[in-house]
């Protein structure tokens, strides 16, 4: 016997004093009496040890006592995630001999719970063998209501144990008769439904897996579990957008319901307060996106993962939604647009790329120029001298270039100013005289309209 209990109820008192007179099964029921006492008032650790006591004083002459509180100590350890005495005490039952052979529910009943735990304890070979030997008690039932988690947990271990299609099997018969209950149990059903997508997924039915998945989806949702119907909706999403990519039939459609899914994810993480969920949400709609050839889009959702995060992630993110709002600008061949490269250089900008957000602004300096959009291209080169600090001779080059577009979009006096303040800066360099021509040109086109007005 495990010795002295600090529990001095009568019950107790009146095991100690049986077992003091040889009464090993009278002290095993009493302890067994007491243990019951103590888990109805709270004190788990004093039923605990009330049921071990019962169980050493009944082992040779009241086995089906034992057998009792071997099984009432399993289940405590159980709930508190003790599994290997839970293990030890179920064990030690099935080789008990107390269970009768024809007690069919109470035999699954053990062999269930043992299996569980084998399980918990990724020992899931042994976990098949116990579910297969709980499945054939509860099969010589009348009425089996373990039947259906029994085939669960073989389906699940079966899975786990790399024999998927035998796992398979299991499962679609427990999902049967859950659906034949007449008291439904919903989260049940679900958490049945992602099983069997797990494992036509092992077998390559990703089809299959994906009809699975977003059953188990629609039934969390009806429990109202959100971290349930989160799970499910992040896993029903990934895998349209994985059938999307590998150009199936219906890619477009399974890209738009798994693009609809993530943005639902994200809200529902969102409730959490669940920042770095969000953050990988958005980052993983721009991916799907991107793939879509969507990048306006995905540049949107890579601000926003960024918005969430900081560091080198932080400006990871924003450098990749820069390079996407190139390339957007790129393919619709719009850099001449006004602003169609600013979020490019704003982005840049906040990544601290000054050579990135520089290109962006001479490529649409280049794009507004052959548009003929001057007025747009003097206001891309006052940007460019305002951001950048530019060397003396490209200083030069941005005031003569700016004298040019004036010039092209009518505005002489303006034109002529900045070829002033350009010949101011060449000195004797060979654009001087250049730059001369153009001056005595502007002046003449302004002489010029001078005598028009006066004439008119």
């Amino acid at each position: 016997m495990s010795g002295d209990t600090r529990d001095d109820s009568a019950l107790a008192r009146a095991a100690g004093k049986a077992a003091r007179k040889g009464d090993l099964a009278g002290a095993a029921t009493l302890w067994l009496a007491a243990g019951a006492e103590r888990l109805e008032a709270g004190d788990r650790a004093g039923a605990r040890e009330a049921y071990l006591n019962a169980e050493e004083a009944g082992r040779s002459d009241a086995v089906e006592v034992a057998v009792e509180a071997a099984l009432e100590r399993a289940m405590l350890a159980l709930d508190a995630e003790e599994v290997s005495e839970a293990v030890s005490a179920l064990g030690w039952v099935l080789r008990s001999g107390g269970l009768p052979e024809d007690d069919h529910a109470r035999r699954a009943f053990v062999l269930h719970n043992l299996a569980s735990a084998r399980a918990f304890l990724d020992a899931h070979k042994a976990a098949v063998d116990l579910f297969r030997r709980a499945v054939a008690e509860w099969r010589f039932c009348e009425e089996a209501p373990g039947l259906a988690e029994s085939l669960l947990g073989l389906g699940e271990s079966l899975v786990l144990h790399g024999e998927a299609a035998q796992g398979e099997i299991a499962l679609d018969e427990a999902i049967a008769l859950l659906a034949k209950r007449e008291r439904r149990d919903i989260g049940l059903e679900a958490a049945a439904y992602e099983l069997l997508a797990r494992a036509r997924y092992r077998t390559g039915g990703r089809v299959r897996a994906v009809d699975a998945l977003r059953l188990a989806r629609d039934r969390w949702v009806e429990t109202a579990s959100r971290p349930d119907t989160a799970r499910t909706t992040l896993g029903l999403s990934e895998s349209l957008l994985e059938l999307a990519d590998s150009d199936e039939a219906d890619a477009e459609e399974r890209a738009e319901e798994g693009m609809s899914l993530l943005r639902s994810w994200i809200a529902l993480v969102k409730k959490e307060g669940d920042k770095t969920g969000v953050s990988y949400g958005w980052w993983r709609l721009a991916q799907a996106l991107e793939g879509r050839q969507r990048r306006r889009e995905a540049v949107d959702a890579l601000i926003e993962a960024a918005n969430l995060t900081t560091g080198p992630a932080h400006e990871s993110l924003l450098a990749r939604a820069a390079q996407l709002e190139v390339a957007a600008v790129s393919a619709a061949g719009d850099a001449a647009r006004p602003g169609g490269l600013d979020r490019a250089v704003r982005l840049f900008e906040r990544v601290g790329d000054d050579e990135g957000s520089a290109w962006c602004r001479r490529q649409q300096l280049h794009a507004m120029v052959a548009d003929g959009q001057f007025e747009g291209a003097a206001q891309v080169i006052r940007a460019i001298r305002a951001a950048e600090n530019l060397p003396a001779d490209e200083e030069r080059a941005m005031m003569t270039h700016l004298a040019w577009v004036y010039a092209s979009a009518g505005r002489t006096a303006d034109a002529a100013a900045c070829a002033r303040k350009a010949l101011e800066q060449v000195g004797d360099a060979p654009i001087a005289e250049v730059l001369q021509r153009f001056l005595t040109a502007l002046d003449a086109e302004s002489d010029g309209q001078v005598s028009q007005e006066e004439n008119a």
